[in-house]
């Protein structure tokens, strides 16, 4: 229907052109009968002059009917037919993504008011609490971390670790035998096992977990390589993820300020009372 209207929409000035031509030539038909009307003497002039005019009034109405369909047509009925279509394949443009969380660093904001009022402001939410990753420092990258058989999320690489501290991460493949975590110094080329043979892990853990622990206080503080190792059954090692830890002091707590504390001093025992 649309390619039809649109046809139409395209020719109308040539169905005007032949419309103003049709109402012309109805126009002479009828000037030329009214002419022949009254010089006809005989009735049978008369009925062809009655017809020739009925005939030039014929082509004018029917010419201007012309002109109003077809106008019609090629300016309300296409139109709105166009609309139509356009609603129908019209998609709905995705809408951008809002939330009322604000973005990072934005103190607090104020929700739109007309000019001239105040409104509540709405404070900025609490951030979630602090990862265990704390504090990273640059370090080596990386050595042979494969997601889904050996790898460590926490501690992070370059993470300084200055209390006990969660080993959180992956240790699973096939024919699983034990995994164990392993350390040396930087300047050193030997590993050492945390713990020794007694410290091995037999459960595998396919899904990020808990895996064991680093516990700062066993060693001196300085920058060391920390790794962990799944082995198969015949305790072959197939898997490994080697990070950098930074192992420090413990953090200083707050003292307070003035110095020296006063201690109180010791009750006094009362005296004895005398026997009677």
């Amino acid at each position: 229907m649309t390619s039809f209207l649109l046809l139409i929409q395209n020719v109308a000035p040539a169905f005007y052109v032949l419309a103003a031509l049709g109402i012309v030539r109805g126009f002479f038909w009828w000037v030329a009968a009214q002419r022949e009307l009254s010089w006809a003497q005989f009735p049978l002039e008369r009925e062809n002059a009655v017809q020739l005019g009925g005939r030039g009034i014929t082509w004018m109405v029917i010419s201007v009917e012309l002109i109003v369909l077809v106008w019609v047509l090629s300016n309300i009925t296409y139109n709105e037919f166009d609309r139509l279509n356009l609603d129908d394949t019209e998609e709905v443009a995705p809408r951008a993504f809002q939330t009322s969380v604000p973005f990072e660093g934005a103190a607090e904001f104020q929700t739109p008011l007309p000019a001239g009022q105040e409104g509540p402001v709405i404070q900025r939410t609490q951030p979630p609490s602090p990862t265990p990753a704390g504090t990273l420092r640059p370090a080596d990258p990386r050595t042979g971390c494969i997601f889904n058989q050996a790898n460590i999320d926490i501690p992070d690489n370059g993470q300084v670790i200055f209390q006990t501290t969660p080993v959180i991460g992956t240790a699973a493949i096939e024919d699983f035998g034990f995994y164990r975590f392993e350390i040396r110094e930087i300047g050193s080329s030997a590993f050492s096992v945390i713990g020794g043979a007694e410290s091995d892990y037999p459960l595998p853990l396919p899904n990020n977990g808990p895996l064991g622990q680093v516990i700062p206080q066993n060693f001196m503080p300085g920058e060391y390589r920390f790794r962990l190792v799944v082995f198969d059954s015949g305790s072959n090692p197939r898997a490994s993820c080697e990070i950098t830890i930074f192992i420090s002091e413990p953090l200083p707590t707050p003292t307070p300020i003035g110095g020296n504390v006063p201690v109180a001093p010791p009750p006094v025992p009362p005296s004895p009372t005398p026997a009677f």
